[in-house]
């Protein structure tokens, strides 16, 4: 999946002089125009979240990115959790709709969930699969799948739920 967010001239404009806070995405996320990312998390199915910028627009990207103090050496880790994010919240927008499942249960599950699996998934989802990430996947799904009657069913919004938490979770420490 192509995660790659960030056009070269946002990432020239991410130059700031302090580095944000590890686990600042959220910052980024709150910055943006809320009515657009409303209007992207309604359409999307959360595949492939790199056509994000055009509801949103680079212009309140990067000033999100500058306003949270993103240098540019994390400018990719930003971007990859900011992918991660957008996923996450596009598939609980959807899993509140299909299985009246909340943010929090999501929350909950995701908790329960071995922190080197999901770290397995993250690699893989950004192209650094050692060759373990379907099987890491897999070992989530069900984790997160443990107590829904129709978890088959809702295993497309399941898996694009993991890969968000999951690469948010790897790259959001690391700007």
């Amino acid at each position: 999946m192509k995660i790659a967010l960030l056009s070269a001239a946002a990432v020239g404009l991410c130059l700031v002089t302090s580095p944000a806070l590890a686990g600042d995405v959220e910052c980024i996320w709150q910055k943006l125009p809320q009515d657009r990312l409303a209007a992207y998390v309604a359409k999307s199915d959360g595949q492939d979240v790199t056509d994000v910028m055009d509801f949103v627009g680079e212009e309140p990207i990067v000033s999100a990115i500058i306003a949270c103090k993103v240098s540019e050496s994390g400018a990719r880790s930003a971007g990859s959790a900011f992918a991660g994010i957008t996923r996450q919240r596009v598939a609980e927008a959807r899993l509140a709709k299909s299985a009246n499942l909340t943010p929090q249960q999501l929350d909950a599950a995701w908790r329960k969930v071995d922190p080197e699996q999901a770290k397995k998934v993250a690699l893989a989802i950004v192209g650094q699969d050692d060759g373990s990430g379907t099987a890491a996947l897999d070992s989530v799904l069900t984790v997160l799948g443990q107590g829904l009657p129709n978890a088959a069913d809702l295993r497309a919004d399941l898996i694009v739920y993991a890969a968000g938490r999951a690469t948010r979770d790897y790259f959001e420490p690391q700007f």
